[in-house]
Parts: structure tokens; sequence; C-alpha cells
């Protein structure tokens, strides 16, 4: 997978001529019998609706694919497991008419691309967070500022830490590298582990104070973001590794985050995406 900030690896699926209506949403008969009741997203398939329609992060497949307003009305109403969001039918209108057919072929497609199955989704091996974007966020490294010394082990843990990352990401599916971090922070979440904000905004420090030597946060989103996730992991801080997405422009973007704190990065870098997956 490119780096998230300039990756366009994705596909738009659905039908083009959807028109958005102000009666309720009519699902052709045809699909209605079909589908209705019978479909799911596919293991690993994570949904972000937009006020454009939905963003949907195929993880094993390393792909994004846009669904445009008229056919999320539909998928609202054929996908068991479909996000269920207050705003969804008042940011798209109330209705969608499309032409005979469409939404076969919209869910055809779906299907083709496992984006949806037929069969209830197993339990998947990622253990997913929530992150909102909507509160008064802080900057670790930026506003949050606590100086350490950088010792020898903080080196050597650093350059661990990057190559892990960079092996991973060059050389793994990116599902296998969420679920691995999945497993680890859920290992630890279970014994009872609690943030520490002065322990990380140390860490922090002096991996900002290391970051510099050895590659730029700028293009490198997953890189930083992993890394950063390995580093603090090691000296047992498990925040949340988040992926986001806009649609206007189009970008993808990745960042660590717990709570109202983004760790070595500032919120203006942020907030204008809306996150997809957390672990």
């Amino acid at each position: 997978m490119q780096d998230q900030e300039s990756a366009t690896d994705g596909r738009r699926i659905g039908s083009s001529e959807t028109q958005v209506n102000a009666a309720s949403p009519t699902i052709p008969p045809e699909a209605d019998h079909q589908f209705t009741g019978r479909l799911f997203l596919a293991p690993y398939v994570y949904p972000c609706l937009t006020r454009h329609g939905a963003v949907l992060l195929h993880l094993s497949r390393n792909k994004y694919y846009a669904i445009n307003m008229g056919d999320v009305l539909y998928l609202n109403q054929l996908v068991a497991n479909w996000p269920a969001s207050e705003g969804t039918a008042s940011a798209m209108g109330t209705s969608a008419t499309v032409e005979a057919g469409s939404v076969t072929c919209l869910i055809q497609s779906l299907l083709e691309a496992d984006v949806l199955r037929r069969t209830p989704p197993s339990r998947g091996g990622i253990t997913c967070s929530r992150v909102s974007l909507d509160g008064l966020l802080a900057s670790v490294g930026d506003e949050i500022i606590r100086k350490a010394p950088v010792r020898p082990t903080h080196i050597t843990t650093f350059i661990f830490s990057l190559l892990s990352a960079a092996s991973c990401l060059r050389y793994l599916p990116l599902k296998s590298t969420v679920e691995g971090v999945s497993r680890r922070k859920a290992r630890w979440m279970s014994s009872g582990y609690g943030f520490n904000l002065e322990h990380v905004a140390e860490l922090v420090f002096v991996f900002r104070k290391l970051r510099p030597y050895f590659f730029a946060a700028e293009g490198n989103c997953l890189l930083h973001a992993l890394t950063l996730v390995k580093f603090l992991a090691i000296y047992r801080e498990f925040p949340c590794w988040v992926f986001g997405v806009r649609t206007e422009p189009w970008g993808a973007h990745s960042w660590v985050q717990y709570g109202d704190y983004v760790l070595d990065t500032n919120p203006e870098k942020v907030c204008e995406y809306e996150p997809i997956l957390a672990v």
C-alpha cells in the first residue's frame, strides 16, 4: 500500500445515474427480493460515511472504494451490518431513484470486489477503537512538551521500531500488520493498561529528536505512524493507530491518537480527515 497521503489505489463503485429525490427510498422489487437481509460487509472492510456518500477501506486488498450518495441509501437497507448514522438521510436527502437494474449491478460489482458477501462475517482478529476529532484536540509534541534526555537505549529502540515498521509495510499485507498491532494492544488492555500522558510526552519528545535523522514525517504518514506505535509499545504505551480519509479533494492519512491527544503531529493536519479505522 502506498503512503496514504498520496495514495489513490481505489475505485468508485456504483450507479453514476443515481439521483436523490424527496420521497422515501424505493428499492426495485427484483433487488429487494434477491438481496434484502442476505448481504453483509466482508471481514476487514471498514466503512466511513461522508457527506458525499461513503468510503470503504478493504484492508485485505489495500484498497479504498468510493460509494455515491444514492447508492449508500440502498446499501443502508440491503446490507445487514451497514453502519447506522442518524445524519445519513438528512445529509443525502431522503430518497433515491435509479434506472432499472442499477441496484443489482451495484451489488454484483461489490460482490465481485469482495466488499460484500452473502454470509455473515466471522469474528475478525482486529479490535477497533473509537476516536473523535470533534473535541478540542491537543498536540503531544507541539503543545504538550515534556523534555527528556535521549539515551542510547532510545536510539536502538527507535532504529528497531523503524526497521520493523518499514519491513511490515514493504513485505506484509496491511491486514496482518494491523492485526498484530491490535492483538498486542488487546493483551495489555485486558491487563488494565492506562494511558500515561507524562510518560508518552517524554517518549514523543525523544522520538521527535531522533526522527529527522532517519526520515521526514511529511509524505510518509504510514511509516511515521507505525514506527511511533511500535516505539511506544516497547515502552508499554498503547495509543490508537488511526486511518482517515477525506473526499474533497480525495486524500487518505494515518496518525497516532489517544482520546483528545494527537501524537507527534498537530490537529490542523488531521482535522480535515474522517477516521475510518482505529486500532
